[in-house]
This record gives C-alpha cells, sequence and structure tokens, in this order.
C-alpha cells in the first residue's frame, strides 16, 4: 500500500514476476559488487513502507535477515551498536535518516561498519553525496524508484560526480522523460519521468479510474505495453544519467513564476557547511514566502541569513531566494524516514530576525525605509534589508516609486528590482525633476501615430475595437466602493475621458480627439449583472458581447465595466472593456493597480489618492509632432524596409479577410520547455524572447514563402520617453503602440548562427520602431505613407499572470488581456502571429481568415513554428552552444568574427570596451618592454588585526567579483583597437605563507627573495585578473599582504577604494554581517560619457589653448 491524496491508501497490484525481476537486479548490481556471498542485512524501514520489502527478498535470496525493532530504529545511537555488535553488512535507509546515523559513528566505528548502503525514498542532496563519495572502503549506491514500479527502477553508484545523480534503469526497466505532449525531451531540459518494462504493477487494487489515469498506453515500448507516470521531474545528462529536478506536483507559485522547492535545496546544500535544507511556502499576512530549513554540517556553524542569501543569489533569481532562514539541528522525520514537514517550526518574518539592524543613514535611506515600512507593514526597516525579502512584489514597487517621487526622489520600477535593499536603492537616486505635461488635460488633443494608423483608413466600424479583462474578485464585491473606484479612475487618467469625433461636412476634415474636464460630471460606469447560477457562463458571454459592442466614439464613455453576481455560487467576476483607442498593454497593468488601490481606499472609507500623474498621451503626441524632423535620418532604413511588405504569401484562396472570417490556431509550448526559454534561453546568447520567437517565425516563412527575406509586422510598446529628459509616460493610460515593418533574412545554417543573425536584424531597427509611425503618419512622407502593411504581423505579450496576494478586489485575472472587434472590421494582415505566456507555458496563437487560408495549412506552419522553438531551447541546452554578437559591446565597434574570436561561447565575458587614452599609452610602453614589468605595482602592507587570511583571500575576490575593473583582461592583436574584456568570473590568484614560526633574523631576506621573483613575472596583460596577492601570517593576528597589479587597471585613486572595500568585506565576513560598500558606477559608464564627447571640439579647443 502506497498513501493517497484523499487519506485513503492505495493498494497497488504488484506480480511475484515483479518482484523477482527486481532481486535479479540487485543480484546482478550491488551483491554482485560486494563479493556475491552473503549480506547480513538489517530492516530498518517499518513495514509500512514499500522499501521493507528489500530485506524480504534479499532474506529470500539467502542473506541472513536482522529485524530491528521500533525503539532501536528510532535511537541512531542503539542502531549503530546493533549494527557493530551483529556485523550488519547492508542497510537500506532514507538520506535524512542517514544524516543522524552519520554523527552517531555508523561509518567511522572503529570495530566495524556496513559495506554497503542503499538510500532512497527521498531526494539525496550534493553535500551528504560528495560525503559518501570520498569513501574508500563503503559502496553507497542511489536508488529511486515509486512503489508502482516494484520500489526500484533506477540506480547509480555513489561516485564522484559534480552533483547527484538518479541514476540509470534498472535491467528490464524502461525510462522516459517527456513533456506534456508525451513526447521525448532533449537532454539538459526538465521533463515528467514515464517508467515501463517488467516491474511495472498491475495497478491500484478496486481502482479502475485511478490506474487509467496513472498507467498509460506506452507509445514507444512493444504492442499493448503500458507506461506509469510517476510526476517526478527529472532530467537527462549528456552522459545518458537522470537528474532529479522535483514533484511536479511540489511546484508552487510565487510573485507569478512557478519554483520547484527541490531546485532551491539543492543550491542550499551545496554550500559547504550546511548539511541538509528543507524550503516550504508559507502564507503570512496574505503574502506568499519561501522559508528554509537548514542543518549545519557536523563540525560546522550555520552561515548568517546574509551568507545564505548572497550564496543562492549566485545562482537564483531572486524570486527563489527564501525570505527567512531557520537553523535546527536536525529536521525532524516520519515513522518512514522521510521529513515531517508538518513539525518543522514557524520562521520568524521580521525584518531584523536574521542579520544585524543597520539603522538608514542618509535622507534617501530615511525617507525609502518610511516607505517600506508603510507599504509592507513592517515596524522598522534597515538600511540592508531586501525589499523583496519582505513581501514586497512588481505592484508594490510602483507603489514606491511613486511615494519616492513625491516626496522628491526619482527612482524607475527596473531601479527597485536593481537594487533591492534600501542602501543600494538610495545610493542611484536622483532628485525628482519636474514632468513635463502631468497637469489634468482637458480640451483637443492631437492624435498619436497608432491612433492615426487606426482612424485614417476610415474604419466602417470604428467604435468596436476594444480590450477588456475579467477580474476575479477573492470576496463579494462592495458596490459602491467598486463605483467610487470607477469614476475614480475616469477622473485621474485623461485618455479615459476621451471621445472622437470626424469633422467637417461628411466627416471630411478627419478624425479629431477631445478630453472632457477632470471635474466633469462622470458617468455611470459599473452595471451589476444578477445571473441565474445554472446559466450564469451563457449569460456572462452574452452581457460581455452586448458590452463590447455599445461603445460611441463621439459620445462616450470609452470605459465600461460589468460585475456579474451569482449569490454566493461562486465568486463575483468583474468585466473592465475599454476602447483600444485609448489603452494599451502597459495601460491595464497601470489601470488594474490603480482600480485595486482605489477601491481598497472606498472600501475602508478613505479618500481616493492614486498615485502622481506621469506625461499625459497629448504632451507626447505634441513632443512628437514638434520633432519628426529627429527622425528623418531613419527614412532610407524605413524605405528599404517597406519594398520587402510587397513580397507576396503563397495563400488557398482568393475570399474576403474580416474579422467573421478569422479562424485561429493555438500550439503551446510545454513547462519545462517554457521556463527553459524564459530563464535559461536568454543567457545562452544575449537573446530576448522575442528574438528566439522571430528566429523561429522566420525559419517558418522563409521555407513556406521561398523568399530570402520576410517582412514581419512587429509592435512595440511605444514609451519610448528616454528621447525627452522631462517625459514619464510610466504610468499614463493611453495608446502608444508603435507599429513598424522588419525585414528578416533567417540564414539556413545551425540555430546558434541563427539566432545571432536575427538579433542583429533586430537591434538594428532605429529607436525600437517608434520613427516609422512619426515618419508615416505625423510628417506624412510620401514615401511611407503607401507602403503595403506586411502580410504577417507578430506580437509577443509576455507574461499577462496578475498575481495580487490579499488583494481586496483584483485577486486574479483569468484568461489575460483578451479584446473584441466588429464581425465587419477588414483585417491588416493575412496571418497575425500572437505568443504569450499563460500559467506557465508559453501560447502561440495563430489568426487567419478562413477564406484564404485553410486551417490545415495554418496548423503546420503553427506546429513548425513550435517545433523550431522546441529545438531552439534544445540547442541552447548543449554543452558549448552560446556567445554574444556586436551589438552586445556597442562601443567596441566589433564585426562578428571578432566577436567570436574574442568571446567563444560568451559564456565568460561580461563586457568589451575600448581602452581610455591613457590605458592605451600604457599598454604601448607595456608591450616595448621585454621584461613586462614596465607599470606594474607592488604594493606591501603589514595588516594587525588578521586573524584568517584565507578569509581576507575571499575579500578579495568578493570585491572583484563586485568591480568589473578588477576582472578585465586587454586584446590588441587582430583587433581595430586594443579593448578591455570583462570576465565574468576572474580567481584572484592567492599565495598563501606561514612565517610565524620563522627566526625574525630570517624574514628580512625572505621577503626580499620573494619580493624580486614577485617584480620578475611581470603581469600577462591577456590574462584576468592583472594582479595578484601573496600573504604572508607573520603572527596570531598579523599577516603580510603583497598586492601586485598593473597601472592600466588602476590609478591611485582607486587602488584607495579597492582596499577600503577590501578591508570592510573582511571585517563583514569575519563578524558574519553584511559588508557596507558604497554603490560605484562601473568603469563601462565613464567610457561611455567619454564615447559621447565631440572629440572635434575637444580638439579644437585645445590647439587653440596650445597655440597661445
Amino acid at each position: 500500500y502506497t498513501s493517497g491524496s484523499t487519506g485513503r491508501p492505495k493498494g497497488v497490484a504488484v506480480s511475484h514476476r515483479s518482484a523477482v525481476r527486481l532481486l535479479a537486479a540487485h543480484r546482478a548490481g550491488f551483491v554482485a559488487d560486494a563479493g556475491g556471498g552473503p549480506l547480513r542485512v538489517a530492516l530498518t524501514a517499518s513495514f509500512s513502507f514499500d522499501t521493507s520489502l528489500e530485506g524480504v527478498l534479499l532474506m529470500a535470496d539467502g542473506h541472513p535477515l536482522h529485524l530491528v525493532d521500533e525503539e532501536t530504529r528510532r535511537d541512531p545511537a542503539a542502531l549503530v551498536e546493533y549494527v557493530v555488535e551483529h556485523g550488519v553488512d547492508f542497510l537500506d535507509v532514507t538520506p535524512s535518516y542517514l544524516r543522524q546515523l552519520l554523527p552517531a559513528g555508523l561509518l567511522t566505528d572503529p570495530r566495524h561498519h556496513p559495506r554497503v548502503l542503499m538510500l532512497g525514498g527521498e531526494a539525496l542532496g550534493p553535500a551528504l553525496w560528495r560525503e559518501l563519495a570520498a569513501l574508500p572502503d563503503v559502496a553507497a549506491y542511489n536508488f529511486y524508484g515509486p512503489t508502482e514500479c516494484t520500489v526500484d527502477a533506477l540506480a547509480c553508484r555513489i561516485e564522484a560526480a559534480d552533483r547527484p545523480l538518479v541514476g540509470r534503469p534498472l535491467p528490464g526497466v524502461r525510462a522516459y522523460v517527456l513533456d506534456d505532449r508525451l513526447r521525448p525531451v532533449p537532454p539538459g531540459v526538465g521533463g515528467e519521468l514515464y517508467l515501463a518494462g517488467e516491474q511495472l504493477a498491475r495497478g491500484y487494487a478496486g481502482r479502475p479510474a485511478l490506474t487509467a489515469a496513472r498507467f498509460l498506453a506506452d507509445p514507444y515500448g512493444p504492442p499493448g505495453a503500458r507506461m506509469y507516470r510517476t510526476g517526478d521531474v527529472v532530467r537527462w545528462s549528456a552522459e545518458g544519467e537522470l537528474h532529479f529536478v522535483g514533484r511536479a506536483d511540489d511546484q508552487i507559485k510565487i510573485r507569478g513564476f512557478r519554483v520547484e522547492p527541490a531546485e532551491i535545496e539543492a543550491r542550499i546544500t551545496a554550500h559547504p557547511d550546511l548539511a541538509e535544507a528543507v524550503v516550504s511556502l508559507h502564507q503570512d499576512g496574505g503574502r506568499k514566502r519561501l522559508a528554509a530549513y537548514v542543518v549545519p554540517a557536523a563540525g560546522a556553524s550555520a552561515p548568517s541569513a546574509a551568507q545564505l542569501r548572497a550564496h543562492l543569489a549566485d545562482g537564483l533569481p531572486d524570486y527563489m531566494v527564501p525570505a527567512a532562514f531557520v537553523t535546527v539541528p536536525e529536521l525532524p522525520l516520519t515513522a518512514n524516514g522521510k521529513v515531517d514537514r508538518r513539525r518543522l517550526p514557524a520562521p520568524d518574518w521580521s525584518a531584523g530576525a536574521d542579520r544585524a539592524y543597520r539603522a538608514p543613514r542618509t535622507e534617501a535611506e530615511r525617507l525609502l525605509a518610511g516607505i517600506w515600512a508603510e507599504l509592507l507593514g513592517v515596524e522598522r526597516v534597515g538600511a540592508d534589508d531586501n525589499f523583496f525579502m519582505l513581501g514586497g512584489d512588481s505592484i508594490l514597487s510602483i507603489q514606491v516609486v511613486s511615494r519616492a517621487r513625491a516626496a522628491g526622489l526619482a527612482l524607475t520600477p527596473r531601479e527597485v528590482f536593481r537594487h533591492p535593499t534600501v542602501a543600494e536603492l538610495a545610493a542611484v537616486t536622483g532628485t525628482a525633476t519636474q514632468v513635463a505635461g502631468a497637469e489634468p488635460v482637458e480640451g483637443e488633443a492631437a492624435l498619436t501615430p497608432i491612433q492615426h494608423w487606426f482612424l485614417d483608413p476610415r474604419p466602417a466600424h470604428a467604435e468596436f475595437f476594444n480590450q477588456s479583462v475579467v477580474v476575479a474578485a477573492p470576496a463579494p464585491v462592495d458596490q459602491d466602493a467598486l463605483r467610487r473606484a470607477l469614476t475614480a479612475l475616469w477622473t485621474h487618467h485623461d485618455a479615459l475621458r476621451a471621445r472622437f469625433t470626424l469633422d467637417g461636412p461628411g466627416g471630411e476634415g478627419g478624425w479629431s480627439q477631445h478630453v472632457s474636464p477632470a471635474d466633469a460630471p462622470a458617468p455611470d460606469l459599473l452595471e451589476v449583472c444578477p445571473l441565474d447560477p445554472h446559466h450564469a457562463d451563457r449569460a456572462e458571454a452574452d452581457l460581455t458581447a452586448a458590452a463590447h459592442a455599445g461603445f460611441r466614439l463621439d459620445g462616450g464613455p470609452l470605459l465600461t465595466a460589468r460585475l456579474f453576481t451569482t449569490g454566493g455560487a461562486r465568486p463575483d467576476r468583474l468585466l473592465l472593456a475599454v476602447h483600444h483607442l485609448v489603452v494599451d498593454g502597459v495601460s491595464w497593468r497601470v489601470l488594474l493597480e490603480d482600480l485595486e488601490t482605489a477601491y481598497r481606499q472606498a472600501a475602508t472609507g478613505e479618500p481616493v489618492r492614486l498615485p502622481a500623474r506621469t506625461t499625459s498621451v497629448k504632451e507626447w503626441a505634441d513632443r512628437l509632432r514638434a520633432r519628426t524632423d529627429r527622425f528623418a535620418a531613419q527614412l532610407d532604413h524605413w524605405e528599404r524596409t517597406a519594398r520587402h511588405c510587397a513580397a507576396p504569401l503563397p495563400v488557398d484562396g482568393d475570399g474576403t479577410n474580416t474579422a467573421a472570417d478569422v479562424g485561429e490556431v493555438t500550439v503551446r509550448l510545454d513547462a519545462a520547455r517554457t521556463t527553459a526559454l524564459l530563464r535559461e534561453v536568454p543567457g545562452v546568447y544575449r537573446t530576448r524572447v522575442d528574438d528566439v520567437l522571430l528566429t523561429a517565425l522566420g525559419r517558418v516563412l522563409s521555407d513556406w514563402s521561398g523568399h530570402d527575406t520576410v517582412a514581419v509586422g512587429l509592435e512595440g510598446h511605444g514609451r519610448e520617453d528616454r528621447l525627452f529628459e522631462d517625459v514619464d509616460l510610466s504610468r499614463t493610460v493611453g495608446w502608444f503602440t508603435s507599429l513598424y515593418p522588419v525585414a528578416l533574412a533567417v540564414p539556413a545554417a545551425d540555430w546558434g548562427t541563427a539566432l545571432k543573425s536575427v538579433k542583429e536584424q533586430l537591434r538594428a531597427v532605429p529607436e525600437r520602431g517608434l520613427g516609422y509611425g512619426v515618419l508615416r503618419h505625423l510628417a506624412r512622407d510620401p514615401r511611407l505613407t503607401g507602403a503595403p502593411e506586411p502580410a504577417v504581423s507578430f506580437n509577443y505579450l509576455g507574461r499577462f499572470d496578475w498575481t495580487a496576494d490579499g488583494a481586496a478586489l483584483v485577486g486574479a485575472v483569468p484568461g489575460g488581456l483578451g479584446g473584441a472587434e466588429a464581425p465587419g472590421t477588414e483585417r491588416a494582415h493575412l496571418l497575425d502571429v500572437v505568443a504569450r505566456v499563460e500559467d506557465g507555458r508559453l501560447e502561440i496563437t495563430w489568426y487567419h481568415s478562413r477564406k484564404r487560408h485553410h486551417g490545415a495549412t495554418v496548423t503546420r506552419l503553427a506546429e513548425a513554428m513550435l517545433d523550431a522553438v522546441e529545438d531552439i531551447v534544445a540547442h541552447c541546452a548543449r554543452p558549448g552552444a552560446g556567445g554574444r554578437t556586436p551589438s552586445d559591446f556597442p562601443l567596441a565597434r566589433l564585426d562578428q568574427t571578432a566577436v567570436d574570436r574574442i568571446c567563444g561561447d560568451g559564456r565568460a565575458v561580461a563586457d568589451v570596451y575600448p581602452l581610455t587614452p591613457m590605458q592605451a599609452g600604457m599598454l604601448f610602453h607595456s608591450l616595448l618592454d621585454p621584461d613586462g614589468r614596465t607599470y606594474v605595482n607592488q604594493v606591501q602592507l603589514v595588516l594587525h588585526g588578521v586573524t584568517d587570511p584565507r578569509l581576507l583571500a575571499e575579500a578579495w575576490q568578493r570585491t572583484a567579483d563586485a568591480n568589473p575593473a578588477l576582472r578585465t583582461r586587454l586584446v590588441w592583436q587582430d583587433t581595430p583597437e586594443p579593448l578591455q574584456v570583462v570576465q565574468h568570473r576572474a580567481p584572484v590568484p592567492v599565495a598563501h605563507h606561514d612565517w610565524s614560526a620563522l627566526p625574525d633574523e630570517r624574514r628580512a631576506p625572505e621577503l626580499e627573495r620573494l619580493l624580486a621573483e614577485d617584480r620578475d613575472a611581470g603581469v600577462d596583460l591577456a590574462a584576468a585578473p592583472l594582479m595578484r596577492l601573496t600573504l604572508i601570517r607573520l603572527a596570531e593576528d598579523r599577516v603580510r599582504m603583497v598586492w601586485t597589479f598593473h597601472h592600466v587597471l588602476l590609478d591611485g585613486w582607486s587602488a584607495a577604494q579597492v582596499f577600503d572595500e577590501v578591508c570592510e568585506r573582511y571585517a563583514a565576513l569575519a563578524a558574519g554581517r553584511g559588508p557596507e560598500v558604497p554603490d560605484r558606477r562601473p568603469f563601462a559608464a565613464y567610457l561611455r560619457w567619454l564615447a559621447a564627447q565631440d572629440a572635434g571640439r575637444a580638439e579644437r579647443h585645445w590647439r587653440g589653448v596650445l597655440a597661445g
């Protein structure tokens, strides 16, 4: 019997034949490895645990079996004594139980220890793996298997390896790693494990439905074969071995991301001072947070929370770093030897629970700490506290930015994510400049380029072109509070008060936009719709269709809301529909955030106060119209691109192409590949997700059409507010989208070459496509006004996973962002390809006219694109895949060949940029010196109070990790100019000497010899880092440090700054606290500033000065 999720145990029907197959596998495996003779076996498992069958089978094969009573099992010291007294050779235990037996001397008792260990029942951590692999005279095995495959299905010998393995299938067992469509996944990509073969059980006794759900037809085995769906996520290695990733049903969702606790646990236990870890999800104050429970390794003390966060941050994204760390002497176990999560202590979430509190020092730090404390409901916030560790999320980050701006600090949400502590964020804040055009708008407002694109062709049903969301409320909705909230949105956001009219007789004068005053009487925006619970879905659909068809452009309002209630039979649902002329994807996030804020305030009787306004749509449109000349230099680019838009695509018919004709085909990437696409693929070639999708789409369209170059219409968010210093569009509601064509030439080569080519073509688009709409619709340049639209459009919407823990109204947005248009509306493209991530899976939908293309045609295209995406994901998972492109290093001015030569696969290189004139001069003189000593500096200091030289070396390494200049090497051969190459990591060479016992009279000559040898070694400018250390222990608390570095790396001021940081990092490591180091701008920022200077003007100035 095995446990069931309902609490009712499941009887697993296992045949004698399957049990005998398992015994045969053991006989040929670890028994043969141990010499083939009898083994004294101890049965330590409860009989309710399937692993107890192992001992019975071994007894049947002639091995003496010792039945260990429960009292002895629960006392590690007593069990070890039993093993010694009876000469037990074989133990079968869980990793958690073994962790308790090891300190009791199981493998170190000089009298006797087992020869063979079988581990199973739960995942084996890397620390225990390493410990067992190092044992010379114990054969340890890691076994994996569900009861449904007769206890054991996979196994491996625990030997040297980078990380724990699950192993290979036992003889007669077949293992498949499959995606959601039961297709094999490539090595390196996670998928669900399915088992088949002669050990498979018959099913669940008396549970035919459950048997059918878990025991499936085996599409890869002989006719009639079945396979068992384990629910475990694994991945193949390149060597054909399986690595355990986690349970498919253990995945949790936090901050919109799916998280595998086992992945975090594996990373935690990779720390040398930790033996075990368990990660769990907790609900605290309405917020989801991760807590980690850690057990120190034998003889070690647990690292501080700050040290663990730094350890995890090297390999995990911030949302996977636990908010609390709890040190426990051991993990509580169930009777079966598995971790009993119910007995783990509650974590302490308080801000200062796991680190020394450091009060904010500067005014900016104090302002930010106060804002965080208020928003997060925390009593006090220290300078080193992390916003996300205290429960912050992306929604709250917007409010941080808004309140900081109101307090006079300039911030962006991106900076909150990049600098998540108070001290880090305060260091990058500027003084908030006055935002232009933030005052309420009324009267006539110019149209944006995208509004012209829609209105200028005079669409027959202009009033019916909408976007919408459905909000699932977590509790019954306060209707009066909702009305107040909707009115606040209408008053606060100018675009929602807009109306559009055709001017002149018969509308000959064109379209104009008018905005009602903010203090005008607000319309009733909410209609409450009580529904019969038995017919709610159909009634909601009809009312939704009516809402979409009910807009009037000339009268408004262009926002409507319908609240669907069923008297408590299901949660209340709120439809929000807005005409697309006044809203886009970015706007919806702002609207939903403001709706939640306004509703929460209204429901508690507070005055409704929304975040500060940003630049209006009117101001933006006026700026673009006044500056069309700045885009004139892009005309040649857009004209060349537009020529490709006329190329025809194959069609199946010549019928109409209206909204009524639309058919759609949707394909989905499985969750494992989607995770790889979002988190792993971008780093391989420094691509964005849309680069990957467009590479796949371009290859498919090229193969289908026969054109080497294919035109695709793209959408950008259009909020390029960096064009104007005083413009901020981050919280402006309106339609800003930029539509523009690209001409993609996808090489018919390997995917790496194709990705790099498409990436560079997309990076070459000027101003992210904004200029195309300005030149075509505002400047009305005749070379573009008559250009045809591309036959295919592509839009990647990203994630629209709305997760708002503790929300009052906007609890979830099922289905994401939707839309509707009049059936007779003419479509702009033959094919519209829209990709988004929904519930952790990439969806690609192809919209087409059923009168132009058959469904089968579009299905083939959609599946071909999905196959291409899967191939790219697989390619990027292979060893050796990767590389950089010239756009990654704009200051270096390299071509692709040079980038490949300098960066290789790109994984080790962080940046490439030119030398300053002074550095170039130093390099020139250094290359003229055959001994390589020119500009080599040798600094020596005697440091008092340093008791641990290796900790000092670690402080140096962390300082190098934090400062790109200290990870730099130089390249000067086969490049147009000398370059600096910054490595992601550059181990600092350190030589350790202990002279504490060396007589004083010998120290001076020994030091002179050492310094001379160090000087004679010079510095290799082509190998990072351009420095090295010698640390000499002179006494218990005194160290002589010799720091040798090349002057091209640092000037005198910088060298002093580096040494100050090293001292602070050493002190922090010794005290177990976080370091207090300044947030420095990287050297590359100076080089970007230098490159932007007018060299000709400077030359003229200095020539004049020198001429007198």
